[in-house]
């Protein structure tokens, strides 16, 4: 009996681990999909040197942003309820990564990017 429970808990914990990586994934994709929007807008932005796209700039950050944070709830709770090492140190390397989005927009509004300036002159 007890190797029954032990079976029947191991499916429903599966499962519902298959079901949080699915919203990860889910969550994942919605957030890049808006990113590579941004850049797409950013690029239009800093090619016009700041002059054109600075409405729909702004517009888009907010559109990643609210993505931003739907991953980010999706992630803190995956990790409240799953402590594999592998996964967290994955999830831990690409907030790293988003950690830097506010800085890149910085130098994107003020059209201070490094390889635009050395391809400039």
């Amino acid at each position: 009996m007890a190797s029954i429970l032990t079976d029947k808990y191991t499916i429903v914990t599966d499962d519902q681990k298959a079901s949080d990586l699915i919203q990860l994934s889910v969550a994942a994709s919605e957030l890049v999909h808006e990113v590579q929007k941004e850049r797409g807008a950013s690029a239009i932005y800093l090619g016009s040197k700041g002059q054109r796209f600075k409405t729909e700039l702004g517009n888009q950050r907010r559109n990643t942003d609210t993505a931003l944070k739907a991953y980010k709830t999706v992630v803190a709770d995956i990790l409240a309820k799953h402590e594999e090492g592998g996964l967290r140190q994955t999830l831990d390397a690409i907030s790293a990564d988003l950690n830097q989005l506010e800085n890149m927009r910085g130098k994107i509004s003020s059209v201070n990017i490094p390889s635009l300036r050395r391809s400039a002159s």
